[in-house]
């Protein structure tokens, strides 16, 4: 039984492998990049449930491409879960200032790994669960005027950030 699609980052591909047996053997989708500038790319064109990010990587780190995967993935909308041998204090802080969900050790035990997806996915599903009864009317579905609120404030802020116009028709 397939579940969620898991996005996994790592220059190495023993790790990639290693990580990806892992994940497989449990029954998720999992996709591998060897790069943070290919990760970026894939989720551009596909959704995925969660990315397992390597920190060191050559080109773009971990926390650049963490930090770019935010510019269009909001935290509660993809968690991100750093894989690092560097579990220091700066190089956490630095993870969460980049964006990240959670760390996990890469010598930790594969049941931590799981343990620590599982609570993230459910989370995330529980988030988007709770937006979408926030944003919609129980009876009908229909957004409601929570939605519409939320909607105007996008609106205009993309509207002065780029200098264009925009109109709404609302309906009640």
């Amino acid at each position: 039984m397939v579940e969620e699609k898991i996005l996994i980052v790592d220059d190495d591909e023993v790790e990639l492998k290693r990580d990806s047996d892992v994940l497989t053997g449990v029954g998720y989708e999992v996709v591998g990049c060897r790069s943070g500038a290919e990760a970026l790319e894939y989720l551009h064109n596909n959704p995925v449930e969660l990315v397992l990010l390597d920190v060191n990587m050559p080109e773009m780190n971990g926390y650049d491409v963490c930090l770019n995967i935010r510019k269009h993935f909001p935290l509660d909308d993809l968690p991100i879960i750093f894989l690092t041998n560097q579990e220091n204090e700066a190089s956490v802080a630095q993870g969460f200032q980049s964006g990240a969900s959670d760390f996990v050790c890469k010598s930790a035990a594969p049941d931590v790994l799981l343990a620590r997806i599982g609570v993230h996915l459910r989370l995330s599903r529980s988030l988007r669960n709770l937006r979408d009864i926030s944003l919609t009317d129980d009876l009908t579905g229909a957004y409601n005027r929570r939605h519409a609120i939320c909607s105007l404030r996008e609106l205009f802020a993309r509207s002065k950030r780029y200098g264009t116009n925009f109109s709404i028709v609302y309906f009640d």
